[in-house]
């Protein structure tokens, strides 16, 4: 089980809860992508000033590094540089 840091107030917490609920499938889902594209940016930003040849490579680390196996991920390194 992972433990979670609780460092906002309960208050806050709760009226935040409640302005996601209020919120349509529709607008949660572009809240989604809105969030998706400004992690791929800061991902790709901190990719290419570092080594922008194997970014591909780098961004599977980033995103699915935890997910799988070493066996695994350097199966799909392989064909990520292809």
């Amino acid at each position: 089980m992972i433990d979670i840091i609780k460092d906002t107030d309960k208050d806050i917490d709760k009226i935040y809860k409640q302005l996601i609920l209020s919120k349509s499938d529709e607008e949660k889902l572009m809240m989604g992508f809105s969030m998706m594209e400004i992690t791929k940016k800061i991902i790709l930003s901190s990719i290419e000033e570092k080594n922008p040849e194997k970014l591909k490579k780098e961004i599977f680390k980033r995103i699915y590094g935890k997910d799988f196996s070493t066996a695994e991920k350097n199966r799909f390194y392989k064909k990520l540089i292809l």
